[in-house]
């Protein structure tokens, strides 16, 4: 377990980072003394464990059993000072009081006996513990005393097996034989429809076309000659921090702009982005459908941040620590909770008492309120293809599977939350899913990023279906019908345009839409296919190299289909090196992944929400006054008027942009084109 102490200590894990500094004073005295003191008695345990055999040395064993306790006593100085005045004089007594116990002279055997039924009640304390009350016990420790204490007992374990090595190598033998054999887990719980009624099942086409006519602002854009704005976005994986980026950016752009909810169709997420397009759903006003357009406008409040900031991680590590090690343990079938299902419980704390997330996926779309058809991609741990979970059928096209509706349409339905949290089950931290999918059919799943991790193809699989019917509508035979529910898209066709801005006539019962794409994603620099200066001669490993390449091959993967998409909004110029414009209906969101330092984990602390909130849809940081620029512009010949902000650094370059965007899709928001509030058409 040394080992493992200074590995930490050396990687320096974001999510270890953020815990620490996150772990204020004053509030955390339990904390920090759990943190360090659970080290310290985990090292005494050792010394009562010691073989009769081994003689005792006094400088050496201290040091040893002391050295994690000191390890971790550094992480505190480097991350968290201000705790060293607690954790200093912890460290020093516990020294003492190793060196103390190895100059007495004490009865071995009796002792040793002791500590090994202390260490066999303490570790079955935590998992019945854990096992019955999965949430509080975990939490109340936090995530930093978990950790040292799942840790520390799984070492002392190991030092109670090394007393009886023989026997300590059968039995785990038998437990790895085991773990093999009985390796199935518990089907995710589905819900009966006698439990919550009857729901329309409605295909991608059936309920995009109900979901656009039944728009309360239609009008608005008919009278302004404007095709409606129809809005696809997508959220990337990324733990926690994607889970606060998308619900953060969302919520910004629905509180700049009050109309921008009931023209968002759909929400793609994967993994951590799936936590975040389901928490904004959850949070938005499902029955808000306006009549007028109002235009949108720097937001005049601060997002609610609490939710991004609940522990996910204390309880999803408590059963990994404790659950798991105990399910390896006892060989045979899994008889206690799996980390997925902890983590879909946790999701409850992000929203106390907010019934969407746990409602059954269908109903938790209305065809007539604001609220997006929130989809999830998963990934089939037996073909490796995509799975989708989706309140609308075919949602994946005809490449990917889809439940409850669709290419599974199943009479049971599956809680949003539990939807959720598959696409973002990451092996080892949380078991993949077993999802029965019908009566003596089973799919296998695993956290969506293993097949794409940005959402961008599935959103383009989405936008591609939407102008496949438009393109049907608008191309019937004299005596040919398409039926959408009662109406006849020959005779009123649905018309995808490629310019918001260019007026256009909405003839008889013909709609026209415009297409808009938001992207949340973390930001790579350069493009694909370009050398930026050249590369150091690089290292090889036998070992490493073939892992090393398939997660590098699918990160180059999710570049490229996030380089289609933009080819297929912006086909002649898709890295947008002449600028960008609202006409072209792209409007990403991007996010500082690393300058921030943000936690790949299920723990975003409020310093870290914050900092997204202050990159994220902040349309402040575009100081742009369109107005002003245009008249400059006339009177001088300049094109390409500054921003009137000066980039310090590359966040503060991708919070410009991002506020750019947002001012860009203000624009869709504009029917009437006289640009009031926010809005600008170009940047």
């Amino acid at each position: 377990m040394l080992s493992l102490y200074l590995l930490l200590l050396l990687m320096a894990p974001p999510q270890l980072v953020d815990a620490l500094r996150s772990a204020r004073l004053p509030g955390a005295w339990a904390s920090w003394l759990g943190f360090v003191g659970v080290p310290i008695a985990v090292g005494l345990g050792h010394l009562f464990l010691y073989p009769d055999s081994a003689a005792p040395r006094r400088l050496l064993d201290t040091a040893i059993v002391m050295a994690p306790a000191a390890l971790l006593s550094v992480a505190v100085a480097r991350w968290a000072p201000m705790a060293l005045f607690i954790v200093l004089p912890l460290l020093a007594g516990g020294i003492g009081l190793s060196a103390w116990l190895i100059r007495r002279t004490w009865d071995r055997p009796s002792w040793r006996r002791r500590t090994a039924w202390g260490v066999i009640v303490a570790f079955l304390v935590c998992v019945i513990s854990t096992q019955t009350s999965p949430q509080v016990l975990p939490r109340a420790l936090g995530p930093l005393v978990v950790l040292t204490l799942g840790l520390g007992l799984a070492g002392l374990l190991i030092a109670l097996a090394a007393l009886r090595p023989v026997l300590a190598t059968l039995y785990m033998a038998v437990c790895v034989v085991a773990s093999v054999v009985w390796s199935a887990s518990t089907p995710v719980r589905l819900t009966d429809p006698a439990s919550y009624g009857s729901s329309r099942d409605y295909g991608l086409n059936d309920g995009f076309y109900a979901w656009l006519r039944a728009r309360g602002d239609l009008a608005s854009y008919r009278d302004a000659k404007r095709p409606y704005p129809v809005i696809i976005a997508s959220a990337e994986g990324g733990g926690i921090y994607a889970a606060a980026h998308s619900y953060i950016a969302l919520s910004a752009i629905r509180d700049a702009c009050p109309n921008f909810g009931q023209h968002l169709f759909t929400t793609v997420g994967v993994s951590g982005g799936a936590v975040g397009t389901l928490l904004y759903a959850a949070t938005t006003e499902r029955s808000n459908n306006p009549t007028t357009v109002q235009p949108c406008q720097h937001r005049a409040r601060s997002i609610d941040l609490r939710p991004v900031t609940a522990d996910l991680l204390s309880p999803a590590l408590a059963n990994l620590l404790f659950l798991q090690v105990a399910d390896f343990l006892v060989p045979g079938p899994r008889l206690l909770r799996d980390g997925g299902q902890t983590l879909t419980d946790s999701m409850l704390a992000m929203a106390p008492g907010n019934a969407l997330l746990t409602a059954p996926l269908r109903t938790t779309w209305d065809l007539r309120g604001s609220s997006p058809a929130t989809v999830f991609v998963s990934t089939d741990v037996s073909n490796g293809n995509r799975f989708v979970f989706s309140p609308l059928g075919s949602a994946g096209g005809d490449v990917a599977e889809t439940f409850p509706s669709g290419t599974n349409v199943s009479a049971r339905d599956i809680p949003a939350n539990a939807a959720a949290v598959i696409s973002a089950r990451f092996p080892w931290l949380t078991a993949t899913a077993r999802l029965q999918v019908d009566e003596n059919s089973y799919r296998v799943l695993a956290d969506g990023g293993y097949f794409e991790n940005s959402g961008s193809d599935t959103s383009l699989i989405l936008i591609q279906e939407i102008r496949t019917l438009a393109k049907q509508s608008t191309s019937c035979k004299p005596d040919e019908t398409l039926m959408i529910g009662d109406i006849d898209l020959c005779k009123c066709p649905l018309v995808v345009v490629s310019s918001f801005t260019d007026p256009i006539e909405w003839t008889g019962c013909s709609i026209p839409i415009f297409i808009a794409y938001v992207p949340m994603a973390g930001f790579v620099e350069g493009a694909l296919g370009y050398s930026y200066g050249d590369t150091p001669n690089p290292g090889q490993s036998y070992l490493s190299d073939p892992m090393t390449t398939i997660l590098r091959a699918r990160t180059a993967r999710d570049r490229l289909e996030a380089q289609r998409v933009r080819m297929a909004f912006s086909p002649d110029d898709p890295n947008f090196a002449q600028g960008m414009s609202a006409d072209i209906g792209y409007y990403p969101q991007w996010l500082a992944v690393d300058d921030l330092a943000l936690p790949l984990g299920w723990k975003l602390s409020p310093e870290g929400a914050r900092s997204i909130e202050g990159y994220a849809a902040s349309s402040r940081a575009c100081r742009y006054n369109w107005n002003d620029y245009e008249a400059e512009g006339r009177s001088t010949g300049a094109l390409d008027p500054t921003t009137g902000v000066r980039e310090t650094t590359r966040a503060d370059a991708i919070a410009l942009d991002n506020g750019c965007s947002v001012r860009m899709l203000a624009t869709l928001f504009d029917p009437t084109g006289k640009r009031p509030g926010i809005a600008i058409p170009s940047y």
